[in-house]
């Protein structure tokens, strides 16, 4: 489950679709809105958030303040478009693979592990606090950042995560909150994210999703986008 913000203001409009229509059959779309806070500075980002759960894509419109379209699999292969421009960036890294994305893993993983098994985390204590159970995990062999995982459930569903640095220093917490069911899964429509950096400071990200759709309900241009052949690759 491990994953850092990402979050890049470009800008991309109008929009090219291709004409040969996808199932929708196993798709869910939201909307969601972030603010984050740095350095005194805050900044608020609105995106449109397509999740294709059989092939494991997600595809992002990016609104406010600007405008461009994410999409990213689970190879990690990562694009993202400008229209304005007709340009796209390509990268291939595993850190924005539709895998690691929270929402993503809460509408396709066992949530009794978060998806970290799969990851290669192995749970080395479980104890019970309360309301609280608390659940710590050790990093793969060969993990050099994080050392350690924190997990904390409430009625069942995961309501906190830490990572912890071979040093014993906190690197990220992750809290999850305003739960609803969505087709039989508990889905956090909070998500609040604290990113403590090398410097000292700290990075505060709080994502909301609402307006949940599922199947034949999702309507939207992204089902079919189409980044043209002719577009332009940057690095």
């Amino acid at each position: 489950m491990i994953r850092y913000s990402f979050f890049l203001i470009l800008v991309i409009y109008p929009f090219i679709i291709s004409y040969t229509p996808q199932s929708n059959s196993n798709i869910i779309s939201a909307t969601l809105k972030v603010q984050k806070a740095s350095n005194g500075k805050k900044i608020t980002i609105e995106s449109e958030v397509l999740y294709f759960i059989d092939k494991k894509e997600i595809r992002m419109h990016y609104t406010s303040p600007d405008e461009f379209i994410f999409i990213s699999n689970i190879l990690g292969e990562t694009k993202l478009y400008f229209p304005k421009k007709n340009e796209v960036l390509i990268q291939q890294k595993d850190v924005f693979s539709a895998e690691t994305d929270i929402l993503f893993l809460f509408f396709t993983q066992n949530m009794s592990e978060m998806g970290l098994k799969n990851i290669g985390f192995q749970i080395i204590s479980t104890k019970a606090e309360g309301d609280y159970l608390i659940t710590k995990w050790s990093s793969p062999m060969g993990s050099k950042s994080v050392s350690e995982i924190e997990l904390v459930y409430n009625d069942y569903v995961p309501i906190y995560t830490s990572f912890i640095s071979s040093a014993n220093k906190p690197l990220n917490k992750t809290y999850y909150g305003n739960y609803t069911e969505f087709k039989g899964n508990y889905i956090p429509l909070r998500i609040t994210e604290i990113t403590y950096l090398a410097t000292g400071d700290s990075i505060v990200s709080r994502k909301d999703y609402s307006d949940l759709k599922f199947g034949n309900q999702v309507q939207t241009y992204l089902l079919n986008f189409k980044i043209p052949n002719n577009a332009k690759v940057v690095k």
